[in-house]
């Protein structure tokens, strides 16, 4: 069976800089080196946090406080309505957790215990 790709939101964020003096261009340099040092970590980040949810089982075993919220957390995207993009593109709360049910009822997560993940991962 297929399952249907979850809509993404790309986001490309471009920023135009002048030095200080019109002949002094050694910024750039310094500035190429920040972003790809941002961008090593962020990968890094995205590494660890994919090897970590692939080594976490969705059922918690001894009641490890939090291990739910952790991986909802780790599967939907989550943001602070500032800085947001737009409104059209916000995901409100209800759909969120409808998303959550969703992923929950595709891993054959019984109803009950779907109810107790959003109860427990819902703020």
């Amino acid at each position: 069976m297929d399952t249907p790709k979850a809509a993404t939101t790309q986001r490309a964020y471009t920023l135009r800089l002048d030095g200080n003096e019109v002949d002094d261009r050694s910024w750039r340099d310094r500035l190429w080196s920040t972003h790809e040092t941002v961008n090593a970590a962020a990968k890094a980040f995205g590494d660890w946090l994919l090897t970590l949810r692939g080594g976490l089982d969705q059922e918690p075993g001894d009641g490890a406080v939090g291990h739910r919220v952790l991986l909802a957390l780790s599967w939907l995207s989550v943001e602070s309505e500032r800085g947001a993009p737009p409104k059209r593109y916000r995901v409100d709360r209800a759909a969120t957790i409808d998303a959550l049910r969703e992923i929950l009822r595709r891993r054959g997560v019984p109803d009950q215990e779907v109810a107790a993940w959003v109860h427990e991962c819902t703020p």
